[in-house]
Order: C-alpha cells, then sequence, then structure tokens
C-alpha cells in the first residue's frame, strides 16, 4: 500500500473514530448524563529504565484541534514514595518548548527530555532557538534538574545551551546517551488514563518535585 493510501485510510478511520465521538456525546446529552471529556483525551505511555531505577512515563493530550501537549513524568521508588513527578512542561507541540523524546543514559540513572525550542508560531518556529536537553532526572541523586529560561529574553539561547550542555555533561558521566523513547510524544499513541491513574498523576500537573534550577551564567 503506498504512502498516499496509507494516509487516506487513517483520515478516514480518524473520522469514524471522531463520529462514534460525537455520537456518544449527542447520546449523553440526550439521555441527561455528563461526559468528562478529559479521560478520553488523556493518554499514558510508559518505560522502564534500562538500569532498573525506575520508569518514565508520558501523558499526552490530544484533544486541541490546534495541537497537542505532553507531560513527561518519572517514578523513583527510592524518593517521593514512588510516586509520579513531572520533569518541566507541559510539552505543547504549538508551544516555544517542542518535545522529541527522552533519552536514557546508558546506565539507566539519567533521564533526559529532548526539545526543540524558540519563538512559537504554531507548529513551526517563527527563530527557532535550537535542539536542546531541555530538563532531567537524576535517579542516583533523586532530584529533577531543570531551568525555566523562558524565550522572550535576549539571551534565552545561551541559557537554554547552557542548561542543555549541563544536562550531556551529566549523561556522559553516567556513559553517554542510550535508549532513547517517546520520539513521537504527539501522535496519539499510549493507553487512555483511568481516573484513578488521572489522580495518581494529577494531571494537568499538580505535584511539586524537589527542582534544581540551574543559575544564569
Amino acid at each position: 500500500m503506498g504512502q498516499a493510501a496509507t494516509r487516506s485510510r487513517m483520515r478516514f478511520l480518524w473520522a469514524i473514530a471522531i463520529a462514534v465521538v460525537l455520537i456518544g456525546i449527542l447520546w449523553a446529552i440526550v439521555a441527561g448524563g455528563s461526559v468528562n471529556l478529559t479521560l478520553w483525551s488523556l493518554l499514558l505511555s510508559e518505560a522502564r529504565s534500562p538500569g532498573g531505577f525506575g520508569t518514565a512515563a508520558l501523558v499526552a493530550d490530544n484533544s486541541s484541534l490546534a495541537g497537542a501537549s505532553a507531560w513527561v513524568y518519572i517514578r523513583d521508588p527510592d524518593h517521593a514514595g514512588g510516586r509520579p513527578q513531572p520533569i518541566g512542561g507541559p510539552y505543547a507541540s504549538d508551544g516555544p518548548v517542542k518535545m522529541r523524546g527522552v533519552v536514557w543514559s546508558r546506565d539507566g540513572s539519567v533521564a533526559a527530555v529532548r526539545a526543540e525550542v524558540g519563538i512559537s508560531a504554531g507548529k513551526h518556529f517563527a527563530r527557532r532557538f535550537g535542539a536542546f536537553l531541555a530538563a532531567a532526572y537524576d535517579y542516583r541523586e533523586n532530584r529533577v534538574i531543570i531551568g525555566e529560561y523562558g524565550v522572550s529574553s535576549p539571551d534565552a539561547p545561551r541559557r537554554w545551551r547552557s542548561k542543555s550542555q549541563t544536562i550531556a555533561a551529566l549523561l556522559r558521566q553516567r556513559g553517554g546517551e542510550g535508549q532513547r523513547v517517546f520520539t513521537t510524544p504527539y501522535d496519539a499513541s499510549g493507553q487512555p488514563m483511568s481516573p484513578s491513574q488521572r489522580r495518581e498523576f494529577g494531571t494537568p500537573p499538580e505535584l511539586q518535585p524537589e527542582i534544581v534550577t540551574l543559575p544564569p551564567h
């Protein structure tokens, strides 16, 4: 089957799925019921650390036609009771920090978020700063590493680059870059989150992780 035929088939299947959802909503309204759309739109994917340190999780919200949003969490059995902790974000496909996946260190003790950063123009950039390591979690030190520098200040590109270099140095200390996961975070993969999972993850993120903010240079 050619690429054009495959795309046509995917559009047809999406049209059917949307129609089914709309019919369900109309039925609920007619029946006097209520519908929690957020339960349908949040999808969960998980990946275990190659070194057995814990788990990384991706939560994606594909309910908007304008774009998708993603959050990255980690579970550390030796910290915070193993509860999910967010690593930065949200990473929106139409925002200034567009996620491109998570990379593990070779020993599995560090999970780092890859992203493209810049001044957003929808799903593209009006001005692209570059591809960076935007945030990370260090299982050996039980800490989130993140720096919220924004994109509006004149030195924002330099600060993003500096933070990325710091995380890259940590990855090198742990054996270099290893397995990559969640490389297509906005493609509606994953399993629908149950109500109990939503409460556990606090999505949209409500948990406040232990954050180490990198100072400006």
